[in-house]
């Protein structure tokens, strides 16, 4: 071996060598650093309060006020308006007698040369019975009533009411009156405080016939009604109290009187819910005043009320085998005729229709609910809703 050849051996072993003593040497690792954390700051920020939504109050409607004659002639106004409105309640009849002392309180929403548009509720001065409308006033030139006509059935579809005759400013009135949606009322205008307040008028004028209607007190400008403050709303109360089968079996007697209101074309427009109750009864005869309506199912289209009087003819097991209601040619004659005496008397103050009313808007939103009759026997203790 050359010198020059041991030299590369020496210097390439010395190289192995170095390298792996590097390798085997422990290996120093360097401490971490820590960084230190800030301390969290907490600003507080106070929430943003948003104020709760109220729902606007209905506003009065835009009414008329009466000119010097027609205050002069309030009592005529009165008279027409309460045969030509209170009509319409075949169970009312048309004897003079019952609207010889009627009392009415109506808006006038508008006027067009002999043509006065109202919308009217009147009741009877003794007892209940009421109905309202909208109608018209037709005028001699003298200011003298010549006729009072309510709205019509249209030639076409004859559940459907004709408002033509209202001119187009008076109809966009009507949402101030019509409890349900309709074309008027695309929205349902529920409650109505207008109609609040002329039904406790009605109620104050009842025990204080010196009272003006509203239309009248309109036009002083310091009279201020006292009815709107101090009459509470009546409570619901029913002469007899259903027994267990009745409550038992009420759908049954809803739907009989369903049937027997309206003919089945009507029936087929919509749902019907029907309000009772009992005036008199015998082992096998329940003789009840009912308040029916039919809600249809398009929103266009009013409602439909019928208020009668009734007799279910049952069978011993209390099973309702068929209805009898009085003759329409000659309702009032009938009336008196089929059912005994004491509840002839007693339907004079049959009544509750306002609630009962009232109750079946609120059962077509709350179809759960029963009917008050039926509440009245079960619930003795609830307070039935509105």
């Amino acid at each position: 071996m050359t010198i020059k050849s041991q030299c590369y051996f020496w210097i390439v072993l010395l190289a192995v060598f170095i390298i792996t003593l590097a390798a085997c040497a422990p290996t120093i690792t360097s401490a971490p650093i820590e960084t230190p954390i800030p301390t969290a700051i907490f600003t507080f920020v106070p929430p943003t309060i948003i104020p709760a939504t109220v729902m606007p109050t209905q506003a009065p409607p835009p009414i008329f006020t009466p000119d010097a004659i027609q205050v002069e002639r309030w009592q005529e106004y009165q008279t027409e308006l309460a045969k030509v409105v209170l009509s319409f309640r075949k169970d009312l009849g048309n004897d003079p007698a019952i609207y010889k002392d009627a009392l009415c309180e109506w808006d006038i929403l508008g006027q067009s040369g002999l043509e006065v548009y109202v919308y009217a509720a009147c009741i009877i001065a003794k007892g209940n019975g009421d109905m309202r409308s909208l109608a018209i006033i037709y005028l001699e030139p003298d200011g003298s009533i010549r006729q009072v006509k309510l709205p019509e059935p249209k030639e076409t579809i004859s559940f459907e009411l004709d408002y033509d005759p209202f001119p187009l400013d008076v109809q966009g009135k009507f949402c101030y009156y019509f409890e349900f949606p309709s074309a008027f009322c695309p929205l349902s205008t529920y409650p109505l405080p207008r109609l609040d307040v002329l039904y406790m008028h009605l109620k104050y004028r009842q025990t204080h016939p010196e009272e003006l209607p509203l239309v009248v007190l309109s036009t002083i400008p310091t009279a201020t009604p006292t009815s709107v403050t101090i009459i509470p709303t009546p409570p619901v109360i029913f002469m007899i109290t259903p027994d267990e089968i009745q409550v038992k079996r009420w759908i049954e007697y809803q739907t009989a009187l369903a049937q027997k209101m309206f003919p089945p074309a009507i029936r087929a427009q919509g749902k019907v819910l029907c309000e009772w109750e009992i005036l008199g009864q015998t082992d096998q005869e329940v003789y009840v005043w009912a308040v029916c309506m039919v809600l249809p199912v398009e929103d266009s289209y009013p409602p439909i009320l019928n208020v009668m009087s009734s007799i279910f003819h049952l069978d011993s097991d209390g099973i309702i085998q068929n209805i009898e209601v009085p003759d329409d040619n000659n309702y009032l004659g009938d009336f008196k005729q089929i059912f005994p005496g004491k509840v002839y008397i007693d339907s004079s103050m049959a009544a509750n229709e306002e609630r009962l009313t009232s109750h079946l808007r609120w059962r077509f939103l709350h179809p759960e609910d029963p009917p008050l009759i039926v509440l009245s026997a079960i619930i003795p203790t609830a307070t039935p809703k509105p």
